[in-house]
């Protein structure tokens, strides 16, 4: 009896892992909301071309929840300790001049 009481609480945290793993699938609202942007500039954005979008009708917009992740890690910024260590990176050594703003030969 107690081990079929294990088998079962198994059975029931694989099925939540399993439905955890699962690609989330979003409506216009919800997209919004998750990336924290306005309605308008979604549409903006969707109407462009410039974030990945489901239209499985023709006419009402969906998001995968993993494609919205990838475009959100898409263009990240390096901090400024990021830029000076790439900038100051050689061979042999010396400072090397990156052609950016602000930084001497």
């Amino acid at each position: 009896m107690k081990k079929d009481q294990e088998i079962i609480e198994k059975i029931d945290q694989l099925q939540k892992t399993v439905e955890g793993t699962k690609d989330k699938i979003l409506n216009f609202t919800e997209a919004a909301t998750y990336l924290r942007l306005s309605k308008s500039y979604l549409y903006k954005l969707t109407s462009r071309k410039e974030i990945p979008h489901l239209k499985p009708g023709g006419k009402l917009v969906y998001f995968r929840q993993s494609d919205l992740d990838k475009w959100l890690l898409q263009r990240p910024v390096a901090s400024r300790s990021q830029i000076e260590q790439q900038v100051w990176k050689s061979k042999n050594g010396r400072p090397q001049y990156s052609g950016m703003i602000g930084v001497s030969r």
